[in-house]
């Protein structure tokens, strides 16, 4: 056996060290509550080079460490019970903190990691955002009802399988989608695996691939071209008419949410055909057109508009598409939906890259250098296209083919 050393955040100045070690085909890892200047860490050695007497100092520390590991491990695998806690235990690391902890649940903790997120909200570097804060307070209320609810005590131990099944058939009864409940299991996996880092318990299932809910996601749904008209025509007020012109951008661009200020700020004054942009999510450049239409609508936002956050955007998109009677029964699963109900921004951008790839005749490879798409695969996906639909569309060039 051999207990090897690294430093937990090696790009900050300063880091605490964590030790690991084999045993039984298991690994083990330990705080040692040591922290040292990362500027100073041979990795190699696995020690600080010997600049200062403290340092010297500190490297003895690690040996001597390193040697407590070493006999502990070493006695309870000959024992044939070793686990981390009986591990801390054995070499007295246990604090008062995690003792008391570990007699209450995963739930006690999982408060104490949104107190801890929440402190990065105003912090420098690797920032919390809030709707994260918010996410994790609403699953952390979900999680206190389904204990009430359901009777279970929510330990460490609980969130194995059957546990994690278990809170995701309680979250689908509530109505939840997949895509949120596929959001609550990986902050659950990301608390569980903070504590089990700090040693508060010893399940390893945080770690497994299948703590995760598996759902497929749903077809896409783009906008026809008289669906397209029935928004342009429809006029709204205040924020909600910022909203239905950010949309119409969208869907005469191309662009995402994120990337319509940057080019709302590169057309402002120029009467170019094609601006480009850095797009925010992939740091890509992206020549994008600018269109009559494009003109036509920010000629009333010379100064460019105010867009609301993101889930008042949605909510707004929901209402403009009902109230333009965008109404068209679309089939999901086993029910039909109108059309306004699944109607989101994004939903622009995919009715921008299926109507250029279904009516303007352009091929894959054409309409990818529209929209950013690094590969074919990625963009028919993307499409609101079936079969039936993708054979129609490239029948001429059959023809031409054999012609």
């Amino acid at each position: 056996m051999k207990v090897t050393f690294r430093l937990r955040s090696p790009q900050a100045p300063t880091s605490s060290i964590t030790a690991s070690i084999y045993s039984l085909g298991r690994k083990f890892q330990l705080a040692t509550g040591i922290r040292v200047s990362t500027a100073k860490w041979d990795t190699h050695k696995e020690r600080l080079a010997p600049l200062e007497a403290v340092d010297l100092a500190t490297n003895s520390q690690l040996d001597s460490f390193a040697q407590r590991l070493l006999n502990a491990t070493t006695e309870l695998s000959n024992s044939g019970d070793i686990s981390l806690l009986k591990l801390k235990s054995e070499m007295g690391l246990n604090s008062a903190r995690q003792t008391q902890i570990q007699t209450q649940c995963s739930l006690t903790y999982f408060r104490a990691y949104i107190d801890n997120k929440c402190s990065q909200l105003q912090s420098t570097g690797n920032k919390t955002a809030p709707a994260t804060i918010r996410r994790l307070t609403s699953l952390e209320n979900a999680l206190e009802v389904f204990q009430h609810t359901t009777g279970v005590k929510l330990s460490f131990d609980f969130w194995n399988r059957k546990g994690m099944e278990k809170f995701v058939a309680y979250r689908s009864e509530q109505g939840r989608k997949a895509s949120t409940i596929a959001s609550d299991l990986r902050n659950i996996k990301s608390s569980l695996r903070r504590a089990h880092e700090e040693g508060l318990h010893d399940n390893r299932f945080c770690y497994s691939p299948a703590f995760v809910v598996k759902f497929k996601k749903p077809a896409p749904i783009a906008l026809t071209i008289d669906e397209v008209r029935k928004l342009k025509a429809f006029h709204a007020t205040g924020p909600k008419e910022a909203v239905r012109v950010a949309f119409l951008l969208g869907v005469y661009t191309g662009l995402r949410k994120s990337d319509l200020p940057a080019f709302i700020e590169a057309v402002k004054g120029n009467q170019a055909q094609t601006v480009t942009i850095t797009q925010r999510k992939t740091g890509e450049h992206l020549t994008v057109p600018v269109s009559k239409c494009v003109r036509r609508l920010l000629s009333d936002y010379p100064e460019g508009f105010n867009m609301p956050t993101t889930d008042v955007i949605q909510d707004y998109i929901k209402r403009i598409a009902q109230e333009a009677g965008l109404d068209r029964p679309v089939q999901r699963a086993s029910t039909t939906a109108p059309l306004y109900t699944l109607v989101t921004f994004h939903t622009s951008r995919r009715t921008f890259a299926t109507r250029l790839y279904i009516d303007s005749g352009l091929t894959a490879r054409e309409v990818m250098a529209f929209t950013g798409h690094k590969s074919e695969t990625s963009l028919l996906r993307y499409l609101d296209l079936d079969r039936k639909q993708a054979v129609l569309v490239n029948a001429h060039k059959l023809g031409k083919l054999f012609e």
